[in-house]
């Protein structure tokens, strides 16, 4: 990506802030970043309200400048939305990151097993013992964990990834340059040497009350599934079930050591949730979906099983059913269409894309597909969704 490009995601996120939707419900039926900026200054985007005009009006390009030099003179790396080393997993999130900015190097999470691990910030020696021993397994096998950056699991999670040898991704919930904590800035480069450590916090940007909130969307958005080793029914970790609910990830969950012990408690909930128990790394290896790994009786180790094997669950099952249903139901009625447009709906058939992806596939200019999905959706044939992603209507 340019750097005036990279400029332009910098201007629109220190516009709307981090985390805000409105920037994606704003710039939705814009080609893209440039334009959205062009007619936003022109003061000709439908439903701005006065604070963010006045913000547009009040943030200078000199301003960006500024904060994209001190980006690069700390030694972060920035990652804006579609382009290239932007985590493709995170492109089809509901509210996904404008700007990234990163510690480290991101590569390596489209190429590997992610889960997520959620604990508790003063954590019980048995849920210190089942983090050690779960992510030494993870991490031998493969899979990156993830983490927040706050004192308990958050760190016993890194730190035990960094002592194996292996990299680890760590989600920051405010800017680097924020950070007051010699442990803490300590931490953030043993990390960002072997994994990537990520916040979309610019320099002089402050972190808002619901930035952990907002953390977790990135969290969970980058990663496959999500383990809960240590939760109480109040704690705030529980959005991290909430926004993997919302994603389809898989949630895993520790059982509790004392089921009248209340810092227990949000575990025992998701259990009565339907979320999978488990009592080792080998029962998460065995449901992670493409480097499977399976305990052996008679083995000490996993070994390899072939690649994206079924796995015979009824909750699979039921998935599996239910996908079929979905896709059955999005067959689109094409007659009357022009060819373009039965193309993109045989397309969006397969589920939700992105209109870059579409433009690529139908070997159009963006602004010609915008067109043609405009004239579905005013036709009910197709909905506009978050981070320019388009489906086909059920209705």
């Amino acid at each position: 990506m340019r750097i005036n490009e990279q400029l332009m995601w910098l201007w629109v996120t220190m516009v709307f802030g981090p985390a805000n939707r409105r920037l994606w419900e704003l710039s939705a039926n814009y080609s893209g970043v440039e334009e959205f900026i062009r007619e936003l200054r022109k003061n000709r985007v439908a439903g701005v309200n006065d604070r963010e005009r006045e913000r547009a009006a009040g943030t200078t390009s000199a301003d960006t400048v500024r904060v994209y030099e001190a980006v690069c003179e700390s030694g972060s790396k920035i990652y804006c939305y579609g382009s290239e080393g932007y985590p493709a997993r995170l492109l089809d999130t509901a509210n996904p990151p404008a700007v990234l900015f990163v510690r480290g190097n991101l590569d390596f999470l489209d190429d590997k097993d992610v889960l997520t691990v959620v604990g508790a910030r003063e954590p019980s020696e048995y849920s210190e013992e089942v983090c050690g021993q779960f992510c030494s397994e993870l991490s031998k096998k493969g899979v990156v964990t993830a983490a927040g950056m706050a004192k308990g699991i958050d760190r016993l999670v890194l730190g035990n990834a960094l002592e194996n040898g292996y990299g680890a991704a760590a989600v920051y919930a405010k800017a680097f340059e924020d950070c007051q904590d010699e442990q803490e800035r300590e931490l953030i480069e043993r990390v960002s040497e072997k994994g990537a450590v990520i916040t979309e916090y610019y320099p002089g940007c402050r972190a808002g009350l619901r930035a952990f909130i907002d953390r977790n969307r990135i969290m969970v958005g980058m990663s496959d599934a999500v383990l809960f080793i240590q939760c109480a029914e109040t704690s705030k970790g529980l959005d991290n079930y909430d926004k993997a609910v919302s994603q389809g990830k898989q949630v895993f969950v520790v059982p509790p050591r004392d089921i009248f012990d209340k810092r227990y408690g949000g575990q025992a909930m998701l259990i009565k949730n339907g979320c999978k128990t488990v009592y080792s790394a080998g029962d998460i290896l065995s449901v992670l979906g493409r480097r499977d790994l399976i305990h052996s009786a008679e083995e000490s180790e996993y070994k390899y099983i072939v690649k994206d094997r079924p796995r015979n669950t009824s909750a699979r099952n039921k998935a599996g059913a239910a996908k079929k249903i979905v896709a059955e139901q999005k067959k689109a009625d094409v007659s009357g269409l022009s060819g373009t447009q039965a193309k993109i709906c045989e397309l969006l058939g397969n589920g939700d894309m992105l209109v870059d992806e579409l433009a690529v596939r139908l070997q159009m200019d963006i602004a010609d597909v915008f067109m043609e999905l405009t004239e579905l959706e005013m036709a009910g044939i197709v909905v506009s969704k978050a981070g320019k992603n388009y489906g086909l209507s059920l209705h």
